[in-house]
């Protein structure tokens, strides 16, 4: 008890107990001094023994009062080597120099920098390299290269703060870092010419007030539609529309269909081993007849071809296309979610390669899936003719058979293909030799194929989604129904200018994106859907 009582009070007095020794310490040491600046040569003593020199001089007084006393170094001090005593020279060790070796050696200098440690710089903001020689540019030279810190030499040609633009038809301002354009020109880099006064209606300005037509285009503003005014000119004498094929898809005739089995094995002889196909498994899934032969003599009515252009957006024409006769898609383009634009009827869906190969992708994959429940609507329309026409296709046809029995597929007969293809080179010849033409296509374009194969089993045809393939890139979307970008706009330029052919004819009505609401007035009168 006793002793936990003194611990008790030592804690409470222990940092008073403290605070008296220190300052006991002090005047300890305050005495200490004073009596040795007091002493006779005590100072000067001291100094002897240690080896350092004592000065004092009035000239040093501050405020006329000793401010006390200065030592000096007599002995020789080598930082980073060693020297005898009395010595004035140093021996400094490997990679430092200096009376006193105190600085380091970089053989090769620091250029903007110092040398920090033998070989080594440190170097100044802005520079960088062993010898900090090389200047930095916290942004990238595009087309030039870092001359001083955060400078850019640009290449000729090119001007900013990143060599990174030009100025074609203008000056490049440093105070703006902007291109000022001459005049006819616009755009930041001043490549864009524009034709104010005439405009470029079906063509595009390569200089101030100068054009350049789409293919079959001409005139000051590209207006005059050559292929429509010279339609007759350009298909005099070709056959493009006969009174009887022998077949219009394929077909299972029995003992005569070696000679359709020819015509099979000529439009697929290009195939890659890949994509062969056995003329047994191939027959056993035709059907015995040809599903348009009995419509060649009468014919339907109206009919319609429904492009997949963007522009249908701005049109609401559902009424109209289904007030055809028959309707022809391409491809998947759907109906759901886009009636008032496109309609919601389907008589034809046509297909090209890839989406005849993801077709058959995707009713495998549903194949192995269970069943849907007892009275859930089926996700694809039986009563949809299905129509493939590419070579490719073919090899897939019995498989789509098998896993979709219940529907329509057919395959389009190369007794029509191979004659259509080439009609279309002649048109194409004739185009290239008045010199409206570019390269001629490998092959056949997708949607002519549809529209010819319309001619055939139709009164009139009109032709709505189609838009002009040079002006894709002007486009909002190219698509209705995705955001697909066209791989090249002008692809299909030949079978647009043949589809204008075909309409200066009369066989199709041609509505183009501008002629879109003529167009649905004139159907709407037609079929009696006004007011």
């Amino acid at each position: 008890m006793g002793a936990m009582v003194l611990r008790r009070l030592w804690r409470a007095r222990y940092p008073v107990v403290m605070t008296v020794w220190a300052l006991a310490l002090v005047m300890l040491s305050v005495n200490i001094v004073f009596n040795q600046r007091d002493a006779p040569g005590g100072d000067d003593a001291e100094a002897a023994g240690s080896g350092l020199a004592r000065t004092s001089s009035p000239a040093q007084a501050w405020g006329g009062r000793d401010q006390g006393t200065e030592y000096q170094v007599d002995r020789k001090v080598c930082m980073m080597g060693s020297g005898d005593e009395g010595e004035d020279d140093c021996t400094c060790m490997e990679g430092y120099g200096g009376k006193d070796c105190n600085q380091a050696l970089c053989p090769s200098g620091c250029g903007h920098g110092k040398c920090l440690r033998p070989g080594y710089c440190a170097c100044e903001e802005g520079w960088r390299g062993k010898q900090c020689g090389e200047p930095t540019c916290k942004k990238r030279c595009v087309h030039g290269n870092c001359r001083y810190p955060n400078f850019c030499k640009c290449e000729a040609g090119w001007y900013g703060w990143q060599c990174d633009r030009q100025c074609h038809h203008g000056v490049f301002s440093q105070r703006k870092q902007a291109c000022v354009c001459r005049q006819g020109w616009r755009g930041e880099d001043c490549k864009m010419a524009y034709c104010d006064l005439t405009g470029c209606v079906h063509g595009y300005c390569v200089a101030p007030e100068k054009c350049k037509c789409f293919m079959a285009w001409a005139g000051r503003n590209c207006t005059d539609d050559l292929a429509r005014s010279l339609a007759d000119e350009l298909t005099n004498g070709l056959v493009f529309r006969a009174s009887r094929w022998p077949a219009l898809t394929v077909y299972n005739s029995g003992k005569k269909f070696d000679e359709s089995w020819k015509w099979i094995r000529k439009w697929t002889s290009g195939l890659e081993e890949e994509w062969k196909f056995g003329r047994t498994r191939f027959t056993n899934e035709l059907p015995y007849n040809d599903t348009f032969q009995e419509v060649l003599q009468d014919k339907y009515k109206t009919c319609v071809a429904v492009g997949n252009s963007g522009k249908l957006l701005d049109l609401k024409a559902g009424s109209a296309i289904d007030a055809h006769e028959l309707v022809m898609r391409f491809n998947d383009a759907p109906v759901r979610g886009y009636e008032e634009n496109v309609g919601r009827r389907t008589t034809i869906r046509l297909l090209n390669r890839d989406y005849a190969d993801t077709l058959v992708a995707r009713q495998q994959r549903r194949a192995g899936a269970p069943p849907p429940p007892p009275g859930k609507k089926a996700r694809r329309p039986s009563d949809v003719i299905t129509l493939m026409w590419r070579a490719e296709s073919y090899q897939h046809y019995a498989v789509l058979r098998k896993l979709l029995p219940g529907e329509r597929i057919y395959m389009i007969s190369p007794q029509f293909l191979l004659p259509l293809l080439k009609f279309f080179k002649q048109v194409m010849e004739r185009l290239a030799e008045k010199g409206m033409s570019g390269e001629v296509p490998q092959s056949t374009p997708h949607g002519f194929v549809g529209i010819a194969l319309l001619m055939q089993i139709c009164e009139k045809i009109t032709v709505y989604g189609f838009e002009e393939p040079s002006k894709l890139q002007e486009a909002g979307k190219y698509h209705y129904y995705d955001r697909i970008e066209p791989l090249d706009p002008h692809a299909n330029d030949v079978e647009f200018s043949v589809l204008r052919i075909l309409d200066g004819l009369g066989i199709i009505r041609l509505c183009l994106p501008d002629e879109h609401e003529a167009c649905v007035g004139e159907d709407q009168v037609h079929f009696g859907l006004t007011e």
